[in-house]
């Protein structure tokens, strides 16, 4: 018979017998106030209470030794699980096999910053659209000069104008347009702080996209 079994015998043993305890105790306690205060109270019906006070006994107290029942298991248990011996682990000599290397990530290389963010120059010249950074004595300016680019390229909610305007590190300018020569341009200031190689990268995914 295993633990649970003989802790369950145990509990429920305990619990009739404390019931039955409490019937007995009921059925001396009824008759002798039937005898001191005269009541007219046959055996049976003092046979008959007693039985219903063990049963009201055994059923109200029944959650409270299954609770008992519990605890004493689960304590049990944590006790046979304590004091079962750790398995120590096999040496790493004795392993069938070799545990696959970590693969290396391979980091790509920061892109260069071009050297006209610097020094000044053409930064981007395709299809029509110029980009050029010109050296001040105040600082920095970059001019996009655009030719053949329509107004709805340019002013559109995601157009030229508004991706331009969203680069970090320039303010720019009201921007101007030739309709003779059908060229737009706009221009801006760089700021000191600006990353080069952050601007000049949009700059040119921008102006690609017109080219």
């Amino acid at each position: 018979m295993d633990h649970c079994q003989k802790q369950r015998i145990k509990v429920n043993t305990l619990h009739g017998a404390l019931s039955l305890v409490g019937g007995i105790f009921c059925w001396f306690l009824l008759g002798a106030a039937a005898t001191r205060f005269g009541w007219d109270i046959s055996p049976t019906q003092i046979l008959m209470v007693s039985a219903l006070v063990t049963g009201i006994g055994w059923f109200t107290s029944k959650p409270m030794f299954r609770f008992t029942e519990e605890c004493m298991t689960m304590k049990k248990g944590r006790t046979e699980r304590t004091n079962q011996p750790v398995k120590a682990s096999p040496p790493l000599n004795r392993l069938g096999s070799a545990r696959p290397a970590t693969a290396v990530k391979t980091l790509k290389a920061p892109a260069e910053c071009p050297i006209q963010m610097t020094q000044g120059g053409k930064l981007f010249d395709q299809g029509g659209v110029v980009v050029t950074i010109n050296k001040t004595d105040s600082g920095r300016t970059v001019l996009v000069s655009m030719k053949g680019v329509s107004s709805s390229q340019f002013k559109a909610n995601n157009g030229a104008r508004a991706r331009l305007e969203n680069i970090p590190g320039i303010k720019w300018s009201f921007p101007k347009n030739d309709t003779a020569a059908g060229i737009r341009t706009i221009e801006g200031t760089i700021a000191p702080t600006a990353a080069d190689d952050k601007v000049a990268a949009n700059l040119i995914e921008i102006c690609s996209r017109l080219a």
